[in-house]
């Protein structure tokens, strides 16, 4: 008998397998996979080539919180239906977990052509919002990353949505794109709400996708939410408080097959950057309950191919700075209920092309009086105007609707940053204006002093837009030694320790991680975590508070290089110290050596009279990053 025949499910032993899928093109397109099983294949391509894995069915849908489906680089679990013989893999499930090193280009990587990544999907690199009403510009890499991804590694392999961990994500170019100050009619002002994104893992169910869409049902407390975000930046978002923020960043279509019925209990306000087309092919009825103004900046054309007809409860004025006229085709009447007056500052004429006959009672004509015969017509006259009030009167509202409320679920602690860094939860704090904040529409001066003074050549570094700022695996790992780590105890967990500057507070755990981003939690010297949660409080800091700090106060393009050394930098001293730093002010004049010299007098403590030696050897460290 076969080995399939001896061992298949259900009659022999389950033999299970863990490992990594190379492929996920499959000739059938069932969803199939190859994976190379740990154990039972060897990494060695020579010895087991890519395409000589056996196709792996997968028994159902997964989500891996990256993609919708499984891709190349997922851990997979599943079992051999045909035992031992191991050519018939199924796999049950997905293993999440972090991305931990780079492809290495042998067995167990992401093993795609170059061809291969040239048709796979990729996430922008840059959002250009355009305000000319042309809709978005959105620039994608020119060939997709061999999984993990660069920005992935040190990271889980889940979502970043779904522990508020957003950075170069089309959820943080939202934040730095709102629509505010948009003027309507009668001088009326608002803004864009703020994104209600503040998720607390685990209650953020995600799925984002390799080309950048994200799916989120959110269901964090006192922030529940819903968002559907395309990947240049067209978003529908559900808020707590049950409001709907929509934003569509190229242009908008509806079509409706019947009915549509539209309640609003509030205001409308409604701007339009340039021209407005409407058609009723049916009747249009409008009611207003109170005031109607209309103001018409060039002209206005009325055209009504029937009747007109305006019935006015009260005066009628009408005032032309320029001249009049009123032709009818056919008879005009003026009909008063009391006395008529006709005043003209030059000449009054009246002129007919044929008789012309003034008819009352009495007639003055130059200070003498006329009697001519009583009138034989009437003017058709209309009765009295009689208005009908609107179903029902509006209450008369102004001012702006009030904003929306971001509600602060994950404790006060939070608001103790820096509202500009991206790790305050409360509204009020992002929109407040500060002056001590550089203008976000400012453009630093070229350098003109050149960078030839520390030897740094320009041409030959690659500089990335702000979409792409990421630390870097060396980034990370250099951090982490300058840092220093905890007293680890014996048991593997970690003690907290004093800060090296003050003796005492901010008691500091793990890489450098104080109160501050702990949710509320006071560390003390008796503090004792583990050093998986002092990974994921570093990962968080970085990614959700120093990352998005740089973006805001930097205005120029940086090198890898430059990313890490100054998320080093501002991890160490602060986003505060570093806005109103030199080392800022020469980066946004793309001084690099006088950055470089900068950045080395940051090596004080004890208000600037104390040189630490430590410090003065990160300073050396980061500069040399700066400049690489």
């Amino acid at each position: 008998m076969s080995g399939l025949d001896k061992a298949f499910l259900g009659a022999d032993h389950i033999i299970w397998f863990i490992g990594k899928v190379e492929s996920r093109a499959d000739p059938l397109a069932i969803g199939r996979v190859r994976v190379r099983a740990y154990g039972w294949h060897t990494s060695s391509l020579a010895e087991i080539p890519s395409e000589d894995l056996p196709w792996a069915t997968v028994i159902q849908s997964t989500d891996s919180g990256a993609t919708p489906c499984l891709k190349e680089g997922d851990t997979v679990i599943g079992m051999f239906i045909d035992g031992r013989s191991a050519q018939v893999p199924l796999i049950i499930g997905l293993l999440p977990g972090y991305n931990v090193e780079n492809n290495t280009g042998i067995g167990f990587n992401d093993l795609r052509s170059e061809e291969e990544l040239k048709k796979a999907p990729r996430k922008p690199d840059s959002w250009n919002y355009k305000v000319d009403g042309s809709g978005i510009v959105v620039d994608s890499p020119d060939t997709a990353s061999r999984y993990p991804l660069p920005e992935d590694l040190q990271r889980p392999t889940l979502s970043g949505a779904s522990r508020y961990d957003v950075a170069n994500t089309v959820v943080q170019t939202r934040k730095e794109n709102l629509d505010k100050g948009v003027v309507s009619a009668d001088g009326l002002t608002w803004d864009e709400p703020y994104p209600a994104y503040n998720s607390l893992y685990p209650y953020n169910h995600v799925i984002e996708t390799e080309s950048g869409h994200l799916f989120e049902l959110d269901d964090t407390p006192d922030n529940e939410r819903i968002a559907i975000t395309h990947r240049t930046g067209s978003f529908l978002e559900f808020y707590p408080s049950g409001s709907v923020v929509e934003k569509i960043t190229k242009s908008k279509y509806q079509i409706i097959l019947g009915d549509d019925y539209i309640h609003v209990m509030g205001s409308v306000i409604i701007t339009v950057g340039q021209d407005a087309h409407i058609r009723v092919e049916g009747n249009a009825k409008v009611e207003v309950g109170n005031d109607l103004d209309a103001k018409v900046s060039g002209g206005m054309n009325l055209s009504v191919k029937e009747n007109l007809n305006i019935k006015v409860g009260g005066d009628f004025n009408l005032d032309v700075a320029g001249e009049a006229a009123i032709i009818s085709g056919e008879d005009q009447y003026l009909t008063s209920g009391g006395a008529t007056h006709v005043k003209a500052s030059g000449v009054a004429r009246v002129s007919s092309g044929g008789i012309m006959e003034l008819t009352g009672s009495e007639v003055v004509v130059g200070g003498a009086s006329v009697t001519l015969d009583a009138p034989t017509t009437e003017a058709s006259a209309g009765s009295p105007a009689a208005i009908d009030d609107a179903a029902a009167r509006a209450t008369a509202t102004t001012g702006q609707p009030d904003p929306e409320p971001i509600p602060v679920p994950l404790g006060d602690a939070f608001k103790l940053f820096d509202a500009y860094t991206g790790s305050a939860y409360n509204q009020g704090q992002f929109l407040d204006d500060n002056d001590d904040v550089p203008d976000a529409n400012t453009v630093p001066a070229a350098n003109t002093t050149g960078n030839t003074a520390c030897g740094y050549e320009e041409h030959l570094h690659t500089f990335l837009p702000k979409s792409r700022w990421a630390i870097s695996s060396a980034g990370l790992i250099a951090l982490q030694n300058h840092e220093g780590f905890g007293k680890q105890l014996a048991n593997g967990m970690v003690q907290c320790y004093p800060d090296p500057g003050t003796g005492s507070e901010p008691f500091t755990v793990g890489w450098g991680t104080t109160s501050a981003v702990l949710n509320g939690v006071t560390l003390t010297p008796n503090t004792v975590v583990s050093k998986a949660q002092c990974q994921t409080w570093l990962n968080y800091s970085i990614t959700s508070i120093f990352v998005p700090s740089i973006k805001r106060y930097i205005k120029v393009e940086l090198t890898q290089g430059m990313v890490d050394a100054v998320i080093s930098f501002v991890y160490n001293v602060g986003a505060t110290n570093f806005k109103k730093s030199g080392f800022l002010a020469c980066i946004n004049k793309q001084d690099w050596c006088g950055a470089y010299a900068a950045l080395q007098t940051w090596n004080k403590a004890n208000k600037g009279k104390k040189a630490l030696p430590g410090l003065t050897k990160r300073r050396k460290a980061e500069g040399k990053l700066f400049l690489s």
